[in-house]
């Protein structure tokens, strides 16, 4: 999932990775391959499909991460947007980290603009916890009020915050 966007797909630089198989015909719960459950609801493999889609523009470089936690971020200038995934994985034994991230010098013209998070968990954007909340939840936001932007966080285990800043 995101743990190899992040870490193998987008560091190989591969544009188009495809899947093989895109629907389970039912609402089991079983470790199926498909990203859509019956009814077209997504799993939560398909939020986490959305928001790489959804990353244009120019690559920016992420200090910090460990084994467990990871970023990538793209700043896209043509929709004026600056877009952050945070990431953490870990496949055995997977805890809950608290993160902070800070973007030290935040482009002029979002300072004034908005940030939006949406994430993905056990809690939000699932599925399986709640048939009702399967669409890609927004789960934060603000107002961008300076130039230097401070994020912390605690990630539950296994998820995706997908941090979205927007100029004026």
């Amino acid at each position: 999932g995101a743990d190899g966007m992040i870490r193998a797909i987008l560091p190989q630089r591969i544009v188009k990775p495809c899947l093989f198989y895109a629907k389970q015909g039912d609402s089991t719960f079983r470790g199926d391959f498909g990203i859509l459950m019956q009814d077209n609801r997504p799993k939560p493999v398909f939020n986490m499909a959305r928001v790489f889609n959804s990353l244009h523009g120019h690559w920016l470089t992420v200090e910090g991460g460990d084994d467990d936690v990871c970023a990538v971020s793209v700043l896209d200038s043509e929709h004026n947007r600056l877009a952050v995934v945070l990431l953490n994985y870990r496949s055995h034994l997977p805890v809950q980290r608290q993160v902070q991230m800070t973007i030290s010098h935040v482009p002029r013209q979002f300072v004034g603009g908005k940030w939006v998070e949406s994430t993905i968990d056990s809690l939000h954007s699932n599925v399986f916890t709640d048939i009702s909340h399967c669409e890609l939840e927004h789960t934060g936001g603000g107002k961008v009020t300076d130039s230097r932007f401070l994020y912390n966080r605690t990630l539950l285990p296994n998820s995706i915050v997908f941090l979205e800043l927007t100029g004026n």
